[in-house]
């Protein structure tokens, strides 16, 4: 029969609490440098499901403020896009209604269609504008390119002219331009669809307008006339012209209206960033109550364990000098 020291028995216990108290302090003092409780099972009670919703939150907020960013990114930048191009068409209907005043001079139509044709190349240049890699008037086109080249458009409307002179077959004749299945769609107009886009609480936002759309087809008939104008027999030109500068305020009034959707957008993308800062300030409030620890206590109880471990091994020192005979005497 094995007989056990009393010692020895003593030393197993010590050392068995000894590593205890180390494995406790060891989690006190990262609860005390991190703010979080280490036991997490202890701190929701065997009930997670809490705890994961807002954790799941929290790792959603970032790609969904990035999405949120771009989003913003796009619609402010077509705006200004807009901005520029319904700028241009007010200054440019100015020289049309100038040259249709019979008393603005002889020069005033030839004026008139260099300032057309001049701000319909800037305005194809603008509408290639592009946000985090897409080219935002071009629908679901993607990065492509929106727009031929100006000079591709002026010849869609120059043969659709042809000999025409009289001020209403002119006109009959750019609009077949931009008729289902005409020069334009096919030729001019490179982009897609209109693309819209969704908020994360299910809202639509109403989508950028394409290149291709009624107002920019509207802006783009108002200028052909106008750069078409000298096509038109001289006692009918002055009326033309005036009719081209109608055309294009009535698209620049349909643009202001395009303008004022996306910034119904914007705001609406703004009240969803709040609302998602307020998700991921309440997910983080729940995370912090569920395994917060308190410093002061997490302090304290360090230095209490610190105390216990000191007095287990001052205890054990002393029993590891003890004799089997200082129990038998």
């Amino acid at each position: 029969m094995l007989l056990t020291s009393p010692d020895a028995l003593y030393q197993s216990a010590f050392s068995n609490q000894i590593a205890n108290l180390r494995t406790r302090l060891d989690e006190v003092a990262t609860e005390l440098a991190t703010g979080r409780r280490q036991d997490v099972n202890a701190a929701v009670r065997g009930d997670n499901n809490i705890l994961l919703r807002a954790e799941a939150a929290i790792e959603a907020f970032e790609p969904e403020r990035a999405r949120l960013n771009v989003l913003e990114g796009r619609f402010r930048t077509a705006g200004l896009t807009l901005r520029t191009v319904n700028d241009l068409a007010g200054s440019t209907l100015v020289s049309a209604q100038a040259a249709g005043d019979l008393a603005a001079g002889v020069d005033a139509d030839g004026f008139a269609a260099t300032e057309a044709r001049t701000s319909l190349a800037t305005m194809f240049s603008t509408l290639e504008a592009r946000f985090g890699g897409r080219a935002l008037f071009g629908g679901d086109l993607g990065a492509g390119q929106v727009m031929a080249d100006v000079s591709v458009f002026l010849a869609e409307v120059d043969a659709a002219i042809g000999t025409l002179t009289d001020a209403a077959s002119v006109e009959a004749a750019i609009d077949s331009v931009f008729a289902p299945g005409g020069g334009f769609e096919i030729n001019v107009y490179l982009g897609g669809q209109p693309l819209g886009a969704q908020l994360s609480d299910g809202q639509q936002l109403a989508p950028i307008i394409t290149a291709d759309s009624g107002p920019m087809r509207q802006v783009f008939k108002g200028l052909a006339m106008q750069a078409f104008n000298e096509r038109v027999q001289e006692d009918q030109r002055s009326s033309f012209l005036l009719r081209s500068a109608e055309v294009t305020q009535t698209a620049r009034d349909a643009l202001t209206a395009e303008e004022a959707s996306i910034g119904l957008a914007r705001n609406a993308i703004d009240r969803e960033m709040v609302r998602q800062e307020a998700l991921l300030f309440d997910a983080n409030e729940t995370v912090e109550t569920i395994l917060g620890r308190d410093p002061f206590e997490a302090a304290s109880e360090t230095q209490a364990l610190e105390a216990r471990l000191q007095a287990a091994y001052t205890i054990t020192g002393r029993l590891a000098g003890l004799r089997l005979t200082n129990f038998l005497r």
